[in-house]
């Protein structure tokens, strides 16, 4: 009977301090997702940045014809560096850009940097110029649905 009643009061220190390590662990940040619309000569631009917790964002361009229909895919990897001047800037840096569905050389429509300066403003880097993006915070209740728009269109 004595082991019981150590094996007993074992398992309950056990199940006593797990549960208190669970408590204490914080909650994990949500998966940051942002649309980043832009022109660039004169054809509508369409990124979806997705930022999942400490891991690699990817960004995803959606390429469009000047009739604004879906000609390609491309992909990036991201790199987002807060501001040290002002927070609520970020840079993001796009790498390794691939062409991920649709025609070859979509990969050249991922711009090298975003500037993202509000909720709402942002700027796109061409190297040598710099166009106003629009930036659109994607609700938690419509992240599926955005989500669907950056992927290939299904075969018929």
């Amino acid at each position: 009977m004595n082991r019981n009643l150590i094996f007993a009061v074992c398992l309950f220190c056990l199940t006593f301090a797990v549960s208190t390590a669970r408590a204490e662990e914080p909650e994990q940040e949500p998966t940051l997702y942002l649309e980043l619309l832009w022109m660039n000569d004169s054809v509508p631009r369409e990124a979806l940045l997705i930022a999942p917790p400490k891991k690699v964002p990817l960004v995803i361009v959606r390429v469009l014809s000047k009739d604004e229909k879906l000609e390609s895919l491309a992909a990036a990897r991201g790199t987002l560096t807060q501001s040290t001047e002002n927070p609520d800037d970020l840079l993001l840096a796009c790498s390794e850009p691939r062409t991920i569905w649709g025609k070859a050389g979509a990969e050249k429509a991922v711009p090298p940097n975003f500037l993202i300066t509000s909720k709402f403003l942002g700027a796109v880097d061409f190297g040598e110029t710099l166009a106003a993006c629009l930036v659109k915070p994607v609700p938690p209740e419509k992240e599926e649905e955005i989500v669907k728009k950056y992927l290939p269109p299904e075969k018929k």
